[in-house]
C-alpha cells in the first residue's frame, strides 16, 4: 500500500532515479560526468552504454549477449519490459541497414486553415 502511494509525490521520480543509478554502479556502469543520464561500463577494449529518459531505458554494445546480461540483472531488481531493437529516439527515427545504422529526423506537417 505505501510503495503505491509514493508515485504521487514530487520526490518520486528522484527516488526511482536513485534507486536505478545505484543498481546500475552495482553492476560496473560508471555516471558520465557531463550527463547524469549517461552510463558507461567498460569490458576490456569494448564498453556498453545505457541512456535513461524518464522510466526508458536504451543500452547499446557491439555484443548482443552484454545488453542481455544486462536486461536479466535490471529484470531482477525491476520489472522490466525489452522492447526490442530502437525505432524511434527523441523525434529521430534509427534504421538498420546490413553495416550501418542510419538516423532519419521526423518531421511533422500542420495545416492551418
Amino acid at each position: 500500500m505505501l510503495i503505491k502511494s509514493l508515485y504521487g509525490l514530487k520526490q518520486a521520480s528522484k527516488q526511482w532515479f536513485s534507486k536505478l543509478s545505484y543498481s546500475l554502479n552495482d553492476i560496473g556502469f560508471s555516471q558520465f560526468f557531463y550527463d547524469h543520464s549517461l552510463f558507461i561500463r567498460e569490458i576490456g577494449n569494448n564498453f556498453i552504454v545505457s541512456l535513461v529518459y524518464v522510466d526508458d531505458i536504451i543500452l547499446a554494445d557491439k555484443f548482443v549477449s552484454n545488453i542481455k546480461q544486462v536486461t536479466q540483472y535490471l529484470n531482477k531488481a525491476f520489472k522490466v519490459n525489452d522492447l526490442g531493437d530502437l525505432k524511434f529516439l527523441f523525434g529521430l527515427e534509427i534504421v538498420r541497414s546490413s553495416n550501418a545504422i542510419h538516423m532519419l529526423l521526423m518531421s511533422s506537417l500542420i495545416l492551418v486553415s
